[in-house]
């Protein structure tokens, strides 16, 4: 079993492109992500055999050709809207969205995101693994996964999660 946790988690790191610093050179994405991660893991879950497992923040990159930025609904007692990007790898459908615990006004995050990409080729975030999803026959990915989003950044600007910025600003 840990061996095939490991095989996954070895497989969602590569479907991000090459480290984001590497490109961005006025950037601190070391900083932030080491910020994001500190001092607990951003998320935690029970895996199927009921050990706590961390999940921590890591920066991807991905082409903003095909993306999808919208609204995502969960019922919580009533509905309650986040913001998602999803991005469509190969075979792997990524929902990367914010938490519901940030209670950030979806309508207008979506609207802010859009602008940072529009005109944009890539766009980069911070997230961390939450969980796998029932596959998704959409466009026949065989893949689907939940990421919990700290962070996006393109060239135009970024935005960050209000407990990250407020971490940021101590």
């Amino acid at each position: 079993m840990k061996t095939r946790l490991l095989m996954l988690f070895l497989g969602i790191l590569n479907l991000s492109m090459s480290n984001p610093s590497d490109r961005y050179i006025n950037y601190d994405f070391e900083n932030i992500a080491k910020v994001s991660n500190y001092p607990n893991a951003p998320v935690s879950r029970w895996n199927e055999l009921g050990n706590l497992v961390a999940s921590y923040n890591q920066w991807m990159c991905f082409p903003a050709e095909g993306i999808s930025i919208n609204c995502s609904e969960h019922e919580m007692g009533e509905v309650v809207k986040t913001p998602m990007i999803a991005v469509y790898d190969e075979d792997h459908l990524l929902e990367i969205e914010t938490s519901v615990v940030e209670n950030v006004e979806c309508e207008l995050v979506v609207e802010l995101w859009n602008n940072l990409i529009e005109g944009q080729n890539e766009f980069c975030v911070l997230a961390a693994f939450l969980q796998d999803l029932i596959p998704s026959s959409y466009q026949g990915k065989k893949k689907r996964s939940l990421w919990i989003l700290d962070a996006f950044y393109t060239v135009n600007g970024e935005w960050l999660a209000p407990s990250l910025k407020s971490k940021m600003s101590n």
